[in-house]
């Protein structure tokens, strides 16, 4: 080929994610971390009404006044996107490049690191210097919740660093939103309309920052990035009193259950939790046998567990009981 892509491209693979991707297969997912019980009703009839014979509004204006609304700040501190997938990549379009350097404390979510390396950055080690630090909060696979004023000490205390906080997960608990303090000047944070609302498929996130951090995230934002049904959905799950419904009960079985089962089940503050299993991939394939999908952990450098979304009560037995028949075949 006469034309080839920058040299850094070469070998770069994309982040892994959980689901499962068989259309002819029905299988119970456990491998995704989203709201069990699925959309609230307003957000289906407004997905379904929206009007797609026209292009959507590329300024998300309505959207974008629903989300300030929300957060108490202006629409120029906020920017929708595809997903908080796309606000990750955004960051490191609009501040990454060979020179500069992005952290990220691993175990956790691949894009991060991914979207630096695609901008040429440097990974970076520590924090310390970082030009862009990304934070999962809670972090994704571990499930550990650090508390919001100890990331906006840490802030300030990194002035010369843009502190991403990614709090996609924060519905399925009860903490503070780094949010809560109000703006800071090197501090982003994102946000999923996905999980909580069950609509992955529709990708629909935003982030909430200073205007000249968002002026430079939307200046590299391709044109109706959020289309009409997204924009729609968005606006009826922010004015709905829709409620992420208490999986507590559901979680507290699995890990009770699996623990008597004799595995190693890691505490965890939100709605997924790891467990050690020795051979991650295995054990994933065991119970795709039974139609249990599970997330194989190998993708986090975590090649002995996997992780596990909570889902409803009788999703969970059905779980535990082919959890028990894959150990019981294995000894």
């Amino acid at each position: 080929m006469a034309v080839s892509p920058r040299p850094h491209l070469r070998g770069l693979r994309r982040a892994q994610h959980g689901g499962f991707h068989d259309p002819g297969r029905r299988v119970l997912d456990f491998s995704v971390n989203t709201n069990p019980f699925g959309p609230p009703p307003e957000v289906l009839e407004a997905f379904r009404n929206a009007d797609v014979t026209r292009y959507p509004d590329p300024e998300a204006l309505d959207l974008r006044k629903a989300i300030a609304k929300r957060h108490g700040v202006g629409t120029g501190s906020i920017l929708p996107g595809n997903g908080s997938v796309d606000l990750i990549w955004l960051t490191a379009a609009a501040y990454l490049e060979p020179g500069r350097s992005a952290y990220s404390c691993r175990p956790t979510f691949g894009e991060y690191e991914a979207a630096a390396r695609a901008a040429d950055a440097t990974i970076a080690e520590a924090l310390a210097g970082a030009t862009v630090a990304f934070l999962c909060n809670p972090n994704n696979p571990t499930g550990t919740l650090r508390p919001a004023g100890d990331i906006r000490r840490e802030a300030s205390a990194h002035p010369d660093t843009l502190l991403v906080v990614d709090e996609a997960y924060l519905p399925f608990t009860c903490a503070a939103s780094c949010l809560d303090g109000g703006l800071m000047e090197n501090l982003v944070v994102l946000h999923s309309l996905t999980k909580d609302c069950a609509i992955p498929g529709l990708r629909l996130g935003y982030a909430v920052g200073p205007p000249e951090v968002i002026q430079a995230l939307r200046s590299v934002q391709p044109p109706w990035s959020v289309n009409a049904p997204a924009q729609a959905a968005g606006i009826a799950a922010l004015a709905s009193a829709h409620r992420v419904p208490d999986l507590t009960p559901a979680k507290e079985y699995l890990t009770s259950s699996l623990t008597a089962l004799g595995l190693e089940v890691l505490p965890s503050e939100t709605n997924f939790f790891l467990v050690h299993v020795r051979n991650g991939a295995g054990f994933r394939a065991a119970l795709l046998e039974h139609d249990i999908c599970v997330r194989d952990c190998a993708s986090f450098g975590l090649p002995e567990h996997i992780r596990i979304g909570v889902r409803t009560h009788p999703d969970c037995e059905q779980l535990v009981t082919a959890v028990g028949k894959v150990l019981k075949h294995a000894c």
